[in-house]
């Protein structure tokens, strides 16, 4: 399932989903100029990484800024939605 990411340039934040289940567990990560938190699930599996503070949204910039990989993931693929918007509504970049 490629990633979905949330935008919402009013405040600069981002969620980069990429499973729809029950969170856990949220580990926050220290990262300069930024908040970076990562959701985890049951399985300890990441559930999705929102960042607050950046001003690029591809989802490349942003896993680069949070300083996280997604290597089981077809980033290329990603599908880009406003914040607040339903998975239904998802758009393909």
């Amino acid at each position: 399932m490629p990633p979905v990411v949330e935008i919402d340039t009013e405040v600069r934040a981002a969620y980069v989903r990429f499973k729809r289940t029950a969170v856990v567990r949220t580990e926050a990560l220290d990262r300069p100029n930024i908040v970076v938190t990562v959701d985890f699930d049951r399985d300890d599996d990441v559930v999705g990484i929102e960042l607050i503070g950046v001003d690029e949204f591809s989802v490349h910039k942003l896993l680069k800024a949070a300083k996280v990989t997604a290597e089981n993931s077809d980033l290329d693929r990603a599908k880009y939605v406003g914040a607040g918007r339903s998975h239904r509504e998802v758009v393909a970049v």
